[in-house]
């Protein structure tokens, strides 16, 4: 009973504080517009009961400032706006000097012999989790662009954008969960902070393209699922097309 206090206690003074800070520092740089956010009312925080929230990932930072989006729902009810995040749970979970991120909602994601993230019981984690009404924030390249791009091959939007082709168990998720999807694209990050880097470039702009809420009604079967995929490719690379900065 004390350990499950001293963890809410935790999770609810994590929660203010990073929320406060990030909101802090993201309308800091969208004032200065160095970040900028194209349709939010397309967030489906008002009125909806969970999402899957898919985006891009240029970078090592938007898993961070997305949460951004969040604000200030969450304030309101961190337990149920709080998004979930998966985590590998070699290098994000297991290791002692992360016992904070355990406390916190990181849905661990174990990897095979070929170094794969292929963890069936992650899936059906993030199943069960949004269809209780809560929100997963998902990844779909697996892992950054350009490494999905080496890894598997890519998409490439005539404006020179570029999404790693999407691996099948997001497909799986949205049919199985039958919870919306919200397609994020997120420009620029990879210029504020391109591979290898480790200090941001704030010169750079990042643009976020939110687009509309969808379902994926297919069949609950292998097909089923190439078909969702594919409609989560279509809705990111759409709103790829929309990207025009350089």
């Amino acid at each position: 009973m004390f350990k499950k206090t001293a963890d809410t206690l935790f999770f609810l003074i994590f929660v203010y504080t990073f929320y406060l800070g990030l909101f802090l520092v993201a309308s800091i740089l969208e004032a200065l517009g160095r970040i900028k956010v194209v349709g939010r009312q397309n967030l489906p925080f008002v009125g909806a009961r969970g999402a899957f929230i898919v985006s891009n990932h240029p970078s090592t930072v938007e898993p961070l400032f997305l949460h951004a989006l969040a604000f200030p729902w969450v304030f309101r009810n961190p337990f149920r706006y709080f998004p979930w995040t998966p985590g590998d749970r070699r290098s994000y979970y297991d290791p002692w000097y992360f016992w904070w991120m355990r406390k916190l909602r990181v849905i661990p994601v174990a990897r095979n012999r070929q170094g794969e993230r292929n963890d069936p019981s992650a899936l059906w984690s993030m199943i069960r989790t949004a269809s209780r009404g809560e929100y997963v924030l998902l990844f779909p390249e697996g892992t950054r662009t350009y490494k999905a791009a080496l890894k598997q091959g890519c998409h490439a939007t005539a404006n020179g954008r570029r999404l790693g082709k999407l691996k099948l168990g997001i497909g799986m998720l949205l049919v199985q969960a039958q919870t919306p999807c919200v397609p994020i694209w997120v420009d620029g990050a990879e210029r504020v902070v391109p591979p290898g880097r480790l200090f941001p470039r704030l010169w750079h702009k990042i643009t976020v393209y939110i687009g509309k809420p969808f379902m994926a009604d297919f069949s609950s079967d292998k097909e089923g699922w190439q078909k969702a995929t594919q409609l989560v490719t279509n809705q990111l690379l759409n709103l790829a097309n929309q990207a025009h900065d350089k």
